[in-house]
């Protein structure tokens, strides 16, 4: 048995979550810094409204992310204490995380 935690800080958690952005029409993932539309608000794919969805706003985001780490922490506790948890640093590039990842678990 083998449980994987993905550790992000808060304040990176809140960037990224606060960040993204949706088509209405497509459903096509943005971030306001990572990867933008060509033209604000209007969607690459399918010229679609962007938007942001309410639990995405960066109160709602800080509310979201106290109630993960709250019920999120005694489980992380219960598999750190068992010695089957393997912590993985989340600030990195995907390419990054993921090779963590692939690593953690062979």
């Amino acid at each position: 048995d083998l449980a994987l935690y993905i550790d992000v800080p808060k304040a990176e958690s809140v960037r990224r979550l606060a960040g993204r952005y949706i088509c209405r029409n497509c459903q096509r993932p943005y971030h306001e810094t990572v990867s933008p539309p060509a033209q604000q608000g209007v969607c690459d794919k399918c010229g679609g409204k962007v938007y942001q969805r309410d639990d995405d706003r960066p109160e709602v985001v800080g509310r979201r992310l106290e109630v993960f780490f709250e019920e999120t922490k005694p489980v992380v506790d219960y598999y750190r204490a068992s010695g089957k948890l393997k912590e993985i640093n989340g600030e990195g590039s995907i390419e990054d995380v993921g090779n963590a990842l692939v690593a953690a678990l062979e």
